[in-house]
């Protein structure tokens, strides 16, 4: 859906002489109108979500609330009105231009489109003012399904492995209707990430973690086996929550500002001491335009009283809390996304015969024992033989499966403990047995249930081609035997159940043992992270690059943010840097905050405050309402801190089976 054409705007000034100007675009219209309206007494409100007291906000929504004079039945504005419940989303368009030389130029101030089931009309005569809500889009993005269009197959495939950025770009394009307002060639959006893993070059303005990290399609797709052993998507989460989960992952949020879309991290505010930022800017396709540094100036204004000569000046009203110490910080890593799935591109394991002992077993996730808890395999694979460089079928195979738990292995019957390394006898005496044919097109399937598994430990698993026969009826045991990568043309799956869940994921908790505090926050699931080997069968597992064009596929434990402090794997320091910002208590206050000298043309969400009136805290954006007419402000900002102190990284080892969930590892 293109901009369309400008149906009205409306132009006025604020009490400190910053001009704004409101238009409107019609998708569906023909020409330009360009109809000048009367816009209510306050201009415009424009609206950035909160989240309470949770300093965790990765999607920082907006809304703006504006009026326009209708001045009789005819005008275009009044059709514009009533097509209102029936246009499609994204039709009408808003953009907000500000200017500081009485209009003489304008600049972007922020853009949205205009809903239709929030809107309200009075039953009055003309002429009447009409509230127009506008939406940033964001909102927009909740109720609609990852695989609706880019990844379904039409446009795109879920098995492509693609940059951070990329995935983000593509949650615009197809599901933002804000989308329309760039061209090809400008900047879209603004990133200042500032989590480096080191395999990545050097943190430079040319190097966005964004951009060096890739992941597949698939780990936002809900995946698991159904009864017939075929892979299906079977609960897709949605663009907002693939958008949350990426900016989750680096502990960074993405709003509006400026008219254009800024990716922070949270945390960025306590490490502006060296008085700049890199940045990187990237069109709206996702291609990086070009980077470097901004100011901490450009970040971070001075808050002072009235009688101070500051452009940001406090008013009366303000209300102040705290946002208490927190004990520890939780997230969890689904590798498998909640499934157990076999599923990279490669080929996932090669079997050179029965006189070579197989060394791969892929890593299904951590496990912790606890009473009754049991492994459930089901699988769907699809083996090929090698044959001279070409991958052929089997009329039949005979298979044989091993599958280990720490030190144990299962014998089909019990668990064995067998601590030695992985060698032919173990692979032929103690494995789970079971014959499977496969015709051309069908593939083998079974399933087995354990008894409760002894230890913790990681769940390995895989399968051997003990004999089989391709289409010429070749004996093929002494061939390559291939073990073929999930794709729509053949499915290859393994689903893993515990206690009939397959939700199996790694916990990670940083935590202060030695405070007061007993509060824990849970930053919940996430679906991108690292390992746990090389040889995991994950599609979240963040891949890396060191030149930008080539990925890969080791394992990442060395994620560092802004270059100080431990090196670990990138959901610890998620952990560890929320905790860093809420080691203490945090001043959360509520600003009344008055805007002069033209201060609210450049003021923006990610402006944080120096607070001259309270000691200079560093105050951090929670959420806010504009009054664009009245220059005025008020909104929640919390301390920005880190405090390292006493901040330790919980290990299995230091937990009991008691205080772990089956699936879950620290």
């Amino acid at each position: 859906m293109a901009l369309g054409y400008i149906l009205c705007d409306s132009e006025f000034k604020s009490d400190q002489g910053v001009q704004y100007k409101i238009t409107i675009y019609d998708a569906e219209g023909s020409l330009d109108l360009d109809y000048p309206l009367t816009c209510g007494s306050d201009g415009f409100i424009l609206n950035y979500d909160g989240k309470g007291k949770k300093r965790y906000n990765y999607i920082q929504a907006s809304k703006v609330n504006f009026q326009l004079n209708i001045p009789n039945a005819s005008h275009p504005a009044a059709a514009m009105i009533a097509n209102l419940s029936t246009a499609e989303a994204g039709r009408y368009k808003v953009l907000i231009e500000s200017s500081t030389n009485d209009g003489a130029s304008y600049s972007n101030y922020w853009r949205g489109v205009i809903v239709s089931d929030i809107q309200k009309r009075k039953d009055i005569s003309y002429p009447y003012f009409f509230d127009f809500t506008a939406v940033d889009g964001l909102s927009l993005m909740r109720d609609i399904p990852f695989n609706k269009d880019v990844y379904n197959g039409v446009n795109d495939d879920v098995t492509n492995l693609r940059t951070l950025i990329k995935h983000i770009s593509n949650m615009f394009r197809y599901y933002n209707p804000t989308y329309d307002f760039f061209n090809a060639t400008e900047s879209c959006f603004y990133e200042l990430v500032h989590w480096y893993e080191d395999s990545m070059p050097s943190p430079s303005g040319a190097v966005s973690p964004l951009e060096y990290s890739a992941v597949y399609g698939n780990a936002f797709m809900g995946l698991e086996v159904n009864e017939e052993g075929s892979v299906e998507s079977t609960n897709p989460i949605t663009a907002y929550e693939v958008l949350e989960q990426i900016l989750k992952t680096f502990g960074a949020k993405i709003v509006q500002a400026k008219g254009y879309w800024w990716i922070t991290n949270i945390e960025q505010y306590a490490h502006l001491t060296d008085g700049i930022l890199y940045y990187r800017r990237f069109e709206k396709d996702g291609s990086k335009i070009g980077g470097g540094t901004q100011l901490e100036t450009n970040f971070v204004k001075e808050l002072g009283s009235v009688s101070d000569a500051h452009s940001c000046v406090k008013l009366s009203g303000g209300i102040y809390s705290f946002l208490p110490k927190v004990q520890e910080y939780r997230a969890s890593y689904s590798n498998w996304t909640s499934s157990g799935l076999y599923s990279e591109t490669e080929e996932i394991g090669v079997w050179p015969g029965t006189s070579t002992a197989v060394t791969t077993l892929a890593n299904l996730g951590f496990v912790v024992a606890v009473a009754g808890a049991g492994i459930n395999i089901t699988h769907r694979l699809q083996y090929k033989a090698k044959v001279g460089g070409t991958l052929n079928d089997y009329d039949y195979l005979y298979v044989k499966y091993m599958l280990k738990v720490g030190n144990h292995y299962w014998n089909g019957d019990s668990w064995q403990l067998n601590a030695t390394t992985f060698d032919t006898d173990s692979l032929f005496i103690e494995p789970y047995v079971t014959q499977s044919y496969q015709d051309f097109g069908e593939y083998p399937q079974a399933s087995f249930q354990t008894t409760e598994f002894p230890a913790n430990g990681d769940v390995l698993f895989n399968s051997f081609v003990v004999e089989g026969a391709w289409y010429n009826n070749n004996y093929v045991a002494d061939y390559d035997m291939r073990q073929l990568a999930n794709t729509s043309t053949h499915p290859s799956a393994v689903q893993v159940t515990i206690n009939e869940s397959t939700d199996v994921k790694r916990t990670f908790s940083s935590s202060n043992n030695t405070t007061i505090a007993n509060t824990i926050e849970d930053l919940g699931e996430c679906l991108l992270g690292d390992g746990p080997t090389t040889d995991a069968p994950s599609w979240g597992r963040l891949r890396v690059s060191t030149d930008g064009t080539t990925f890969l596929n080791t394992i990442e434990e060395n994620w560092q943010a802004w270059e100080v402090g431990s090196e670990s794997r990138i959901t610890n320091i998620l952990c560890q840097q929320a905790l860093f910002g809420q080691n203490n208590y945090i001043p959360l206050n509520e600003y009344n905050i008055f805007l002069r000298n033209k201060q609210a043309h450049s003021f923006n969400p990610t402006i944080a405050f120096d607070d001259n009136t309270s000691g200079g805290d560093r105050m951090v954006c929670q959420g806010y309402k504009f009054n664009a007419a009245k220059d005025e402000v008020s909104g929640q900002y919390w301390k920005a801190a880190q405090d390292s102190t006493d901040v330790v990284i919980n290990n299995l080892d230091s937990l009991t089976a008691a205080e772990a969930q089956v699936g879950n590892a620290y």
